[in-house]
């Protein structure tokens, strides 16, 4: 028996990666990220059909976050930049995101994630992160999921720009999936 974590039950990763971003730039407290979380909630349900899709995964979550960052932008003030047409090669995505990376320069990305294994060309995950920071071992992800083979670094080589059969694991960002935060 394992215990439940986010990601297992719920499929508010979007969301999560959000909080995470405001967390990395604006310092929220879990006070304010549960009020964030819980708006988003209530926001959410009013559209019944929307909503299931959200609960069930039948959406890549891009309204979700993009309506979020707009709704916390008057009490945690960010610009954010959604720079990326879909069929963008993902070097251009991969070195936005690490130059993004950099909470110390107070800023950060909140990105969507597709993991493929060796030979399927069907996603095993489909997820949303953020990207802490960058060393020599790729780049970090400031993630939500405790899941056991959780991913909580990217490497560039290992990204590719569609699925394929391919016989190792590897990655796809889609790119109109990114969004770079920084503050004014």
């Amino acid at each position: 028996m394992q215990p439940f974590y986010q990601g297992k039950i719920d499929t508010f990763c979007a969301v999560y990666a959000v909080l995470n971003a405001l967390q990395i730039l604006h310092g929220i407290t879990p006070a304010q990220a549960r009020e964030l979380f819980n708006e988003v909630l209530v926001r959410e349900s009013r559209n019944e059909v929307r909503f299931r899709d959200v609960l069930a995964h039948r959406t890549d979550y891009v309204d979700l976050v993009d309506q979020m960052l707009e709704a916390v932008r008057p009490r945690y003030p960010l610009i954010i930049r959604a720079p990326f047409a879909s069929g963008t090669p993902h070097a251009e995505v991969w070195n936005a995101l690490v130059e993004y990376a950099a909470p110390e320069r107070r800023r950060t990305g909140v990105f969507r994630f597709l993991r493929y294994v060796p030979l399927r060309d069907t996603p095993v995950v489909d997820h949303w992160t953020t990207a802490r920071d960058v060393d020599k071992s790729g780049l970090h992800l400031f993630d939500s999921s405790l899941e056991p083979g959780g991913v909580y670094c990217l490497r560039g080589g290992e990204l590719a720009d569609q699925a394929a059969l391919r016989p190792h694991e590897y990655f796809v960002i889609p790119p109109e999936c990114v969004r770079l935060l920084s503050l004014p």
